[in-house]
């Protein structure tokens, strides 16, 4: 994947004295960071982003309470509540009494009991730090969300095979040609998944936050076929324990949770993984690539010249710059949108002719579709 780079202009001395826990105008808890390094807030509500100021000024870098928010907010009082608790782990304070009156410990702070869908802000954020944000690759924090897939024939601190994404405590969502047909014969079975990878080489970079856990049920959609086209590539993970999230162990919205919102051409999308780069065949650090929503008759027309499919249940993003596209080992990785406040997951990586050609979008699975067919398949 290939991305442009953003430079850090601020001071050392700025960093240091700015550098601290905040409170923006919706209440919520934050990090104090220049302007250039909160991406959520760049282009944002003006008067939002006023009013988040927490330092700088008189010709200094101006500061901002960086938080999930892009606007003001009404939040429900249970609401409040809960995103208060989750930001207090994140910021090194533990009131674990308060914690324990809205979830038991098995809980590890999932949805609560009538939706087993997270909802924000439980889905879908990220831990804010002052780090530079629109490079090649992706920081610790950065889509929290992100599976890294073990197979058994495969090290899995030398080859990235296929991704996928946390979505609950105990499922993780990925592409069906991750979890059957001829990748098993080439890279063994699927056999665990790995939570908290910034860089797949290494074994343990976040300590306990960076664990393997085992797969105890892999279900794959009724109706999926090995095909030219691939339809229906999706499945679900079910892992042998639940996941305690953190700061960089996080499950992301599923579309269902947020309110109704139709995708647009040219909308713009980010797709992360570990896959091939234009210079190498994988990469061991997690990267982000931004890309746009394709017009679905342009895709339809592209791939029927190769006698290829394009159905309703597919999407298709980028192919507008060259090299910028997801690739080979980001199969069942997610593509994503930021909007409301947090990360929604509108496709999985699932084909393409070939990586970064212009004029080639990349095809996903369509998430949306599938709401009903994962509600049904998850359990507690």
């Amino acid at each position: 994947m290939i991305n442009h780079s953003a430079i850090d202009t601020s001071s050392d001395d700025d960093c240091a004295s700015n550098n601290r826990r905040c409170e923006n105008p919706n209440g919520r808890i934050g990090t104090c960071v220049a302007i250039h390094n909160c991406q959520v807030l760049m282009n944002s509500d003006p008067e939002f982003v006023e009013a988040s100021a927490c330092g700088g000024g008189f010709g200094k870098t101006p500061y901002v309470c960086c938080s999930s928010d892009t606007g003001f907010v009404q939040l429900s009082p249970k609401t409040a509540v809960v995103e208060d608790v989750f930001q207090s782990d994140f910021f090194g304070y533990n009131p674990t009494t308060e914690r324990s009156k809205l979830w038991p410990v098995s809980s590890s702070l999932s949805s609560s009991s009538d939706s087993i869908l997270p909802e924000p802000p439980t889905c879908g954020g990220e831990f804010i730090d002052n780090r530079i944000y629109g490079g090649n690759d992706a920081n610790a924090y950065e889509f929290p969300w992100m599976a890294f897939l073990e197979y058994s024939n495969t090290d899995p601190f030398k080859e990235s095979v296929c991704a996928g994404s946390l979505i609950t405590s105990r499922y993780v969502i990925t592409a069906a040609h991750c979890v059957t047909g001829p990748i098993l014969l080439q890279k063994g079975a699927l056999i665990g998944v790995r939570l908290g990878v910034l860089d797949y080489t290494k074994n343990s970079i976040f300590g306990e936050d960076n664990r393997s856990w085992r797969i105890e049920k892999k279900i794959i959609h009724e109706n999926y076929r090995q095909q030219k086209t691939p339809v229906h590539d999706v499945a679900l993970l079910r892992l042998d324990s639940n996941v305690r999230y953190s700061q960089t162990i996080r499950p992301i919205c599923l579309p269902s949770v947020m309110p109704a919102y139709n995708l647009k051409t040219d909308t713009k999308l980010t797709v992360a993984g570990w896959g091939a780069t234009e210079t190498k065949t994988s990469s061991p650090i997690k990267q982000k690539v931004a890309v746009s929503l394709a017009d679905q008759k342009f895709c339809r027309q592209q791939y029927g010249k190769f006698g290829l499919s394009i159905e309703p249940t597919h999407l298709c993003a980028g192919g507008t710059v060259q090299y910028q596209d997801s690739c080979r080992g980001d199969s069942g990785a997610p593509l994503m949108h930021y909007r409301n406040g947090a990360w929604v997951l509108e496709g999985i990586v699932s084909f393409g002719r070939r990586c970064g050609l212009q004029d080639w979008p990349g095809v996903y699975v369509r998430v949306a579709l599938y709401t009903d067919w994962i509600k049904k398949k998850l359990r507690k």
